[in-house]
């Protein structure tokens, strides 16, 4: 007896193929214009900006931190694991200036102090 259904050598996906490729472009290109209008409308929200801001805040996007232990010698890994959190903020800031740089300028506006408006 011979079984024939472990000869069968399943059909694999040409890296190369001219269509494919496109096609996968195509998606990513489409997946990146999804969530750059889901940020959009995000960002052009009060209660979106005011959102982002506090996840820039949690992440200290705009300072910089160096830890130290109770005696007051430096922590090394906690500084790096700081500055983890902090260009993860930035990154997500920077990308928010990239899609809409006046509604940032808003949400800085609307919620850090250092933008605002000083009565007269």
């Amino acid at each position: 007896m011979s079984d024939d259904a472990g000869d069968e050598v399943p059909e694999i996906d040409n890296a190369a193929d001219p269509v494919k490729i496109n096609k996968r472009r195509r998606e990513i290109k489409d997946k990146r214009k999804l969530g750059d209008q889901f940020w959009q409308r995000v960002l052009n929200d009060v209660v979106g900006r005011q959102e982002l801001w506090g996840l820039f805040s949690e992440s200290h996007a705009f300072e910089s931190r160096f830890a130290c232990g109770p005696n007051g010698s430096p922590q090394s890994e906690a500084t790096w694991f700081q500055l983890g959190e902090q260009m993860f903020g930035l990154r997500i800031y920077q990308r928010m200036l990239q899609l809409d740089p006046k509604a940032v300028a808003v949400m800085h506006e609307e919620n850090d102090p250092r933008f605002a408006q000083k009565v007269k």
